[in-house]
């Protein structure tokens, strides 16, 4: 070869190498942008972790074609809620394995999946045990002695079921002959199993401590929490989610200048001192209540504690309706607090839908309050079991809000409680807007 051809060459091989080393150092830094988004989305994300040491929680390692939890349920009224389920799960524990039938039913009834799963989780709802295919996998999980666990619908309006609306349709069914009729117990028996009865059924279902599907953020992370407990590596130890409610340990201080009380508690509005007391016990804070209706303005808010009781019981809820009126018209704050049915407990609670406080044979909030606007502001949501201690964070929350916008007009301050309990996971203070309401008449 010439000298012209080989400097040509040279160059050739020169050029090759920038432009194969310019291809590498984009591809290099592509996968670092990758790598920092990854890290940046995984710092974000609410993990499950041991309260004992703050490590991420694990699941136990399984098969490939296993699962850790099926998701039985019926599309009608529980599709989109274990859409939910599954995607929570996988950001608090991001190697579970979980069985969503959209995703991973590939052939079959699904019945087999349920063999491969560790356990299954019943979205018990609104035509569940009515459907054949929903049966199969509380069959087949039942007779294969598989860990079972349920999630229940709580909102009747969404397909909710009570314990006992189960009880009886799972009687319905065997005394009717549903599972002969649909050729479950033909299944079954090809199985090699008897067909369980109806009050194995019903162990089988409720047997653990059943867990209430929640909508609202802050009661949801505590239902997702008990889910994710039944699939751990380690279930000796509590857990918690990233940025759970539950953790907050809120600060209330002394009353505000010119207050001599956090909050007044009507005598006649039954359970409210004994929900403030509840409060300041499970925080350990220093709240200053009063029944005394006298010393109503020297209290930096009015306690209105929504049970079934606040409006039916006759003479006593027409003297509390008269201390909320009273409260109103002196521009005193009003704190509502509202205890909403579950799925157990709720007798002991007092619990109640919120539309009684519209429509109730036995007594309904008084039309002039409507009209006043004492709903304006959103009740802070009450829960019992493993949820009251979220309830009672946000309570207290509340209460701090208050003393902080003591010098603010009433309608100020309730904005700020009502948004920031509500409209934010975690709570904050808002931008102050002012919402008039039509006052009492002097």
């Amino acid at each position: 070869l010439n000298q012209a051809t080989l400097s040509v060459i040279m160059v050739c091989g020169v050029i090759a190498a920038l432009v194969i080393s310019g291809i590498i150092f984009i591809f290099q830094l592509a996968e670092e942008a990758a790598r920092v988004r990854r890290e940046a989305l995984a710092s974000k994300a609410r993990r499950l972790r041991y309260v004992r040491n703050d490590e991420e929680v694990d699941v136990p390692d399984i098969n490939v074609g296993e699962f850790h939890l099926f998701l039985s349920h019926v599309w009608g009224s529980g599709q989109d809620q274990m859409r939910i389920v599954k995607t929570r799960l996988l950001e608090m524990l991001p190697h579970a394995r979980i069985f969503l039938d959209v995703d991973d039913l590939t052939e079959g009834k699904g019945a087999e999946f349920v063999d491969a799963s560790a356990a299954t989780l019943i979205f018990v709802s609104a035509g569940y045990f009515t459907s054949p295919n929903c049966l199969r996998e509380l069959l087949r999980a039942v007779v294969m002695k598989k860990p079972v666990f349920s999630l229940v619908e709580s909102e009747e309006k969404k397909g909710g079921l009570t314990l006992e609306e189960v009880r009886r349709q799972l009687i319905k069914n065997d005394v009717g002959g549903f599972y002969h009729k649909c050729g479950l117990a033909k299944e079954v028996a090809q199985w090699g199993h008897e067909l369980p009865t109806t009050l194995e059924l019903y162990d089988a279902i409720f047997k653990k401590e059943p867990i209430e599907w929640a909508r609202i953020g802050f009661f949801q992370e505590v239902s997702m929490r008990l889910i994710a407990n039944h699939i751990l590596k380690d279930s000796s130890g509590e857990t918690y989610l990233q940025g759970e409610v539950s953790l907050a340990q809120p600060k209330v201080g002394p009353p505000a200048a010119g207050h001599a009380f956090h909050v007044y508690c009507s005598e006649h509005n039954a359970g409210a001192a004994a929900l403030v007391r509840e409060v300041a016990a499970e925080l350990k804070l220093d709240l200053q209540l009063t029944a005394d209706i006298e010393l109503l303005q020297e209290c930096e808010c009015m306690l209105v504690y929504l049970t079934s009781l606040t409006w039916t019981q006759g003479a006593a809820s027409s003297a509390f309706a008269a201390a909320v009126q009273r409260a109103m018209k002196r521009r005193v704050p009003l704190l509502l607090a509202h205890e909403m049915p579950g799925v157990v407990a709720n007798e002991a609670r007092n619990a109640v839908d919120f539309d009684a406080f519209f429509s109730c044979e036995d007594g309904t909030t008084p039309e002039e309050m409507l009209r006043a606007g004492i709903y304006n502001q959103i009740a802070i949501a009450l829960k019992g079991g493993p949820w009251r201690h979220v309830s009672l964070v946000l309570m207290a929350q509340a209460l701090a809000l208050q003393s902080q916008a003591v010098e603010l007009s009433v309608d100020a301050k309730t904005n700020i409680v009502a948004e920031a309990l509500c409209f934010g996971e975690h709570v904050k203070i808002p931008v102050f807007r002012t919402k008039r309401s039509v006052p009492f008449s002097s």
